[in-house]
């Protein structure tokens, strides 16, 4: 499975130092990376990392998956949408809320929200009939339901997939997920 890990701190000649769990290291990287960011990689033989890409971060509303999906897949998720909006105090959730507003308006359904206490982006074009989920080490995952495939960035989580499904495909990392574009100001 790939890992997360954060790097502490940019040393002298390419070389990072990085937390891996509790435990700190030093390596080096051709690629340069930032510090204080979080990051997801395979790790092979002698601590090389392939597949790196900077863990996403989004905001989410402190809500239960399961139980989000359910009220999202009601007819008046648009009317408690915008009840939570108009109700919320916290800007976190206020712009989350708008966020899924705009996506359902676009026929997306954007639920930003938590699995097991760790923050998952569940993202479902109707339309297109595709999911997107990201979450934890898993990174990004893509299912085309027309076409029964699967996407992810990951070999070792396309080993995985590999077991329920024949038509699993690998692919670089692509943050596609719904974005607000504003015209004009704020």
């Amino acid at each position: 499975m790939p890992i997360k890990f954060k790097v502490i701190d940019k040393l002298m000649f390419n070389r990072y130092k990085l937390l891996i769990g509790k435990k700190e290291l030093t390596t080096k990287s051709n690629i340069n990376l930032e510090p204080n960011t979080y990051y997801l990689a395979e790790i092979y033989d002698s601590l090389v990392f392939k597949n790196l890409q900077a863990d996403k971060v989004f905001a989410y509303i402190d809500y239960d998956c399961f139980e989000l999906l359910k009220i999202a897949f009601r007819d008046d998720f648009k009317y408690t949408l915008i009840n939570s909006l108009i109700q919320t105090n916290q800007k976190s959730d206020y712009e989350c809320y708008k966020t899924m507003l705009f996506a359902l308006n676009e026929d997306i359904l954007y639920l930003p929200c938590l699995l097991e206490g760790k923050p998952i982006l569940i993202e479902y074009r109707k339309k297109k009939n595709e999911l997107a989920i990201y979450y934890d080490v898993f990174a990004k995952l893509s299912l085309f339901l027309n076409d029964n495939k699967i996407l992810t960035s990951f070999s070792k989580v396309q080993k995985i997939c590999f077991e329920y499904s024949q038509n699993v495909e690998l692919t670089t990392y692509k943050d596609d997920f719904f974005s607000l574009s504003y015209k004009g100001n704020l």
